[in-house]
């Protein structure tokens, strides 16, 4: 409901024709396995407040199905220019021994930086089970969409 109504007062404020860009995590296997066996960051986890701790994991354990993305973007008054499946960050890539060797030691800067670089292996692996796969290995939802 909270993703709605922030979708419905977007489109309030937006100009007609008007373009958003919005990006949402993906209901499949790659999420699920992220949240069920990795935490969100493979460094030191930071200390937060009881109240940003609930907050954070409200607004980031929301995954959706391309068809929900997709019907309420429509539902607030949008229409879909541009759909992509997108892996801002491999899930092979939380195995070091299938990152390359200058990301052995995981960095989020230099991952952001960079890209998320994964050796040979890493990189067969993860063409393998997108070809396989395609709507399970990836983690966000990009839409681009304009304001009808």
């Amino acid at each position: 409901e909270g993703i709605k109504l922030t979708l419905a007062e977007t489109s309030r404020v937006l100009q007609k024709g008007g373009i958003l860009c919005a990006s949402f995590r993906a209901d499949n296997i790659q999420n699920l396995i992220n949240d069920t066996f990795f935490s969100r960051n493979l460094g030191a986890p930071a200390k937060k407040s009881k109240l940003l701790s609930d907050i954070d994991e409200q607004f980031h354990k929301i995954n959706l199905k391309k068809k929900e993305v997709i019907e309420l973007l429509e539902e607030c008054g949008f229409t879909i220019l541009d759909y992509e499946q997108i892996d801002n960050m491999p899930l092979l890539y939380k195995f070091s021994m299938l990152r390359t060797k200058s990301h052995r030691e995981f960095n989020e800067q230099t991952g952001r930086k960079q890209g998320y670089l994964m050796n040979w292996l890493g990189r067969s692996i993860t063409a393998i089970l997108k070809v396989c796969f395609p709507s399970q290995f990836f983690n966000l939802h990009v839409v681009i969409c304009q304001k009808k």
